[in-house]
């Protein structure tokens, strides 16, 4: 279905949006797509995660992994992830990363929703989380989901860039 403006032209970026929403689907990270998930990861932290920290959180009883892939293809392509950790009524998110061919796509609005509709089940008040200062893209997201700062870690990642804390009550 195809999204009209007020005069009846059809918009191209909310149709676009709806095709994407159609042709995504988020599920449990599994131990196989840390073949993609790696270099994923690699290309877009200032501090990448280990393949052997990735599945310390497939393992970890409170830690929850999912993968968002694109459907319609031989091999869903892996469009990007999110990894976080519940402990009673708060949440960390501790990861989430978008595939550079799908940023700027609604990717990572459509994981950052699932993780917050998730939180929102299981009773979780606050979700927490750090980000670097330097990350305009990401910080954007996450105050369109009014999360607000809360503190500072100075040269916290590489020992040169600051990570913001930033807080959502849910």
């Amino acid at each position: 279905m195809l999204n009209r403006d007020e005069s009846g032209a059809v918009d191209p970026i909310a149709s676009a949006e709806r095709a994407i929403e159609r042709q995504m689907m988020i599920r449990e990270m599994e131990p196989r797509d840390l073949e993609e998930v790696l270099p994923m990861e690699q290309a877009s932290a200032l501090s990448p995660w280990s393949r052997q920290m990735f599945i310390d959180e497939l393992i970890h009883p409170l830690a929850s992994c999912y993968v968002i892939t694109e459907d319609g293809q031989s091999r869903p392509a892996l469009a990007g992830f999110i990894c976080f950790r519940n402990v009673e009524n708060e949440s960390e998110l501790l990861n989430l990363s978008v595939h550079p061919l799908y940023r700027r796509q609604g990717v990572g609005r459509k994981l950052m929703q699932f993780y917050l509709d998730r939180c929102d089940a299981l009773g979780i008040e606050k979700s927490h989380l750090e980000v670097s200062a330097t990350n305009e893209e990401a910080l954007g997201l996450y105050r369109s989901f009014s999360y607000k700062k809360v503190g500072m870690r100075k040269e916290f990642y590489q020992g040169r860039f600051d990570a913001l804390v930033m807080m959502k009550r849910i």
